[in-house]
């Protein structure tokens, strides 16, 4: 089967899955060889599948690439037609994705360092998947375009994503000591790199050149399994995962953060920043809308606001308390004091008499107060031709203007002689009589 997936232009990972799959199904059904499929049909295979989703409760996912394995044996190795099959299908509904704030995203690459850091500004600025971002070759950087290519991405497609300016420098400094690693390689001539659909028979020196090496590289070397060739491949792909989920536990994350979370939260971000979402789905390679429609469903838009309805009767409850004064309780009303329209009558005509003879008194003072400011300036006229020279010592009379008659210190009175004392008079006068109008 490995020479016919091979054949097939499978990736190495599908190969390998394929591969698993078939051995599943061989161990179920007690299959040791090929030889023993001659009895093999559409009935056992659609058991096997309907074991899978009601014993096994597997994904839906997990049940397509059984099916899909069983039907690339049956079609290139048996070479026979696997016939119809109508297994129970797996029925979990699709999850909503695990997506983190901004400030959790700060907070989580605040945890990276060295080249982790590079890694996760490159899922979480461009919407790269952990494979893409491994696989970035030192020619895929533009610096001038400030674009980065991505090649053999799922689906052995190809596009173009923005790059960020935040990681110009960090990219820069990647390279050069990417490039110091190369260089000791080729002196020891052992650079060489791992090179996609047989280029390295198109362009046999393509290996060991600079701009074809993985950006980020492994610190070994390592021999491929379908070759057998020594080359520095990139990191591998478990590497990450531990470092990022030991940021997360710094961060104190309860969410479920894995490598795709920063894809999640790079789509999500863009839509509630308002970016149109079919620009999304070519940043993230989409072939169908509807895979980047899920984003819609966990972000939260500001144009649209829902109030629970939890929070609505609360704050209608705050608001009433706000806006609810309590009344005075009856033991509290005068019971000597009449009520009715005469007492309005005689309280009104009494607050009336105390702010005539509050205004009569507050006159003599001021009058009394210019008595005192003449016979002081008499008595020191230098002090007054001292302030204002060539000035006449009534000059230092002042006037009354607004509040200035409320301040005895601006008529130079002590404090036992402010006129102020009357205006608080008045003010406990409305103060008392004011219930009495009120209940009036």
């Amino acid at each position: 089967m490995v020479s016919e997936s091979r054949a097939a232009g499978l990736k190495f990972n599908t190969e390998k899955a394929y591969t698993g799959k078939v051995i599943a199904f061989m161990h179920d059904r007690g299959l040791k060889n090929l030889s023993d499929f001659a009895g093999i049909g559409a009935a056992d295979v659609e058991a096997h599948l309907t074991d899978l989703a009601v014993d096994g409760d597997v994904a839906p996912t997990t049940q397509n690439q059984a099916f899909y394995a069983l039907l690339f044996l049956f079609e290139h190795v048996l070479k026979r037609d696997i016939g119809k099959i109508n297994a129970l299908r797996s029925t979990k509904a699709p999850r909503i994705p695990s997506v983190m704030s901004k400030a959790e995203v700060v907070r989580v690459l605040a945890g990276l360092v060295g080249i982790y850091l590079v890694i996760g500004q490159l899922l979480y600025g461009c919407g790269m998947r952990i494979s893409e971002a491994l696989r970035l070759r030192v020619k895929d950087i533009d610096f001038d375009q400030m674009l980065i290519e991505i090649h053999n991405s799922k689906g052995d497609k190809s596009r173009l994503v923005p790059l960020p300016l935040e990681l110009v420098e960090p990219l820069r400094r990647v390279l050069k000591s990417r490039l110091v690693l190369h260089e000791k390689d080729l002196d020891s001539a052992e650079a060489s790199v791992w090179l996609p659909y047989a280029l390295d028979r198109k362009y046999p020196s393509a290996h060991r050149e600079f701009k074809w090496q993985f950006l980020f590289a492994s610190d070994r070397f390592s021999r491929d399994p379908r070759t057998g060739k020594r080359h520095r491949h990139h990191l591998h792909s478990d590497t990450f995962p531990v470092h990022l989920k030991k940021a997360v536990g710094e961060a104190n994350l309860n969410k479920h953060v894995t490598s795709h979370t920063f894809r999640h939260s790079f789509a999500t971000h863009l839509l509630q920043d308002g970016t149109d979402i079919r620009t999304i789905q070519e940043l993230l390679g989409h072939s169908d809308i509807a895979t980047t429609m899920i984003y819609t469903h966990v972000m939260n838009r500001p144009d649209i606001r829902i109030t629970s309805p939890l929070d609505r009767l609360a704050s209608a409850e705050r608001r009433q308390l706000t806006e609810t004064k309590p009344l005075p309780k009856a033991e509290d009303r005068p019971e000597n004091i009449p009520s009715g329209p005469a007492t309005s009558v005689a309280v009104a005509t009494a607050v009336e008499s105390i702010q005539e003879d509050c205004s009569i008194k507050l006159q003599a003072d001021k009058d009394e107060a210019k008595e005192v400011v003449f016979e002081n300036s008499a008595k020191s006229p230098s002090a007054a031709s001292s302030r204002n020279p060539g000035v006449e010592s009534r000059a230092i009379v002042p006037m009354a203007r607004g509040n200035n008659w409320d301040n005895g210190s601006t008529l130079g009175l002590p404090p036992s002689r402010k006129p102020r004392r009357f205006t608080w008079r008045l003010k406990m006068a409305i103060a008392i009589l004011f219930p009495l109008l009120r209940f009036g």
